[in-house]
C-alpha cells in the first residue's frame, strides 16, 4: 500500500508548467494533484493544463520516493505537510523557496 505524503506547489505561467512536466516525469513515484474536487496525473501534461495551478494546488506522491520528489520540484513547493492530520511549513529552504511563515491548518 502506498504511503501518500503531501506538499502544495504553484505555477505561475506557461514555462513553469512545462518545467514542472519535466520534472515530474523524472520521478520514479506515483503523483497526483488535488485542487478541490478534481484530481489528475501529475505526469499528465493535459492534466497540468485542465487543473488551475496558479493559485497553490495539493500534490500528492508516493512517500516512498520522498527526497527524490522534494529535490525534483523544489522551486514550485510553497507548502510542506508532516502529515495528513497535522501540517507544518518546511523550514528547510525556506529563504529559498519563499515559504509563507503561516500555518494553514
Amino acid at each position: 500500500m502506498i504511503e501518500y505524503k503531501q506538499v502544495k506547489i504553484k505555477m505561475n505561467n506557461l514555462d513553469d508548467i512545462k518545467g514542472f512536466n519535466s520534472l515530474i516525469n523524472q520521478f520514479n513515484g506515483e503523483a497526483r494533484l488535488v485542487k478541490g474536487k478534481y484530481q489528475c496525473d501529475a505526469k499528465s501534461l493535459m492534466g497540468l493544463l485542465a487543473i488551475d495551478i496558479e493559485t497553490p494546488t495539493i500534490l500528492m506522491y508516493d512517500g516512498e520516493y520522498e527526497d527524490e520528489l522534494l529535490k525534483l520540484v523544489e522551486k514550485y513547493i510553497v507548502w510542506f505537510y508532516t502529515s495528513t492530520s497535522e501540517c507544518n511549513i518546511l523550514n528547510i529552504r525556506r529563504r529559498k523557496l519563499n515559504i509563507l511563515e503561516a500555518n494553514i491548518c
